[in-house]
């Protein structure tokens, strides 16, 4: 059976903000069957995991592009891979079978052709709905699958401060930032203060010696934690119905401007 299957590339490496003519949807013709002796997995892809990390494997030249495998350079035209969740439509992996669900690095269109599936991993969803594991739930199955198993209590700490980010769904709207600017400085600055917050949070954490910590100091640093928690939430609210009221603010004077003008 052959499909057609839309995906989504550049038109060409971008240097500043993405605009939505910087992307391209383009399709081609797949065939939803596996060669005989082929490795590849073919997945017809359910959920996306779209990051700010990607905008700088979308630049010509990041130094982070040469931090991983994940984090490689995108070059136009070509199908942009991400972490996501699918289900296989065939393979010729023994390890997985069709309809088969998967998590893993997947590409931005409506099928995936894996090929090797080296990394992907089936999925258990444990009772929670898929799109939880395009998130921190997959991020640790991806840690997992490359052979990082061994992570201690400051490790999880710094990695829940990195993987608590910014909304995929957001940054979906960056494509549109022309028209929400406001939402355009509010995720990809949040993205910029997570980072900066994690690496902080990493190395703090580093310094305190847990194996001395009683139930008296457990519950100090649980109730500062809850604290330092809610505060931030009841902050980054009172910020952004700011940044709405603003938003609001600005389309009425435009508005009333053009009114008094006609």
């Amino acid at each position: 059976m052959e499909v057609t299957n839309k995906y989504i590339t550049i038109n060409t490496h971008i240097e500043g903000a993405p605009q939505e003519s910087d992307f391209e949807l383009k399709a081609a013709a797949l065939s939803l069957s596996v060669e005989p002796g082929s490795n590849d997995v073919i997945v017809k892809n359910l959920y996306l995991s779209i990051d700010p990390y990607q905008i700088n494997r979308m630049k010509s030249f990041s130094s982070s592009q040469k931090t991983s495998d994940f984090a490689v350079g995108i070059i136009p035209g070509q199908a942009i891979d991400a972490f996501g969740v699918g289900r296989v439509v065939a393979s010729g992996n023994p390890k997985f079978e069709k309809d088969d669900l998967v998590a893993g690095v997947i590409s931005w269109g409506e099928y995936s052709v894996v090929g090797g599936a080296t990394m992907l991993n089936k999925l258990d969803p444990m009772g929670f709905p898929l799109s939880y594991h395009v998130g921190i739930l997959g991020a640790f199955r991806l840690f997992k699958r490359i052979g990082v198993t061994s992570l201690n209590i400051q490790d999880y700490l710094a990695m829940g401060a990195i993987l608590s980010s910014t909304n995929s769904v957001c940054t979906l709207q960056v494509l549109n930032q022309d028209k929400t600017p406001f939402l355009y400085s509010v995720v990809f600055g949040e993205g910029v203060v997570n980072d900066a917050t994690s690496i902080v949070l990493f190395n703090a954490v580093q310094s305190l010696d847990f194996s001395n910590i009683g139930a008296l100091t457990a519950l100090e640093l649980l109730w500062t934690f809850l604290y330092l928690f809610f505060t931030t939430i009841a902050f980054g609210i009172a910020v952004r119905c700011s940044l709405l009221v603003l938003s609001i603010t600005a389309k009425w004077s435009v508005t009333l401007r053009h009114s008094s003008q006609t």
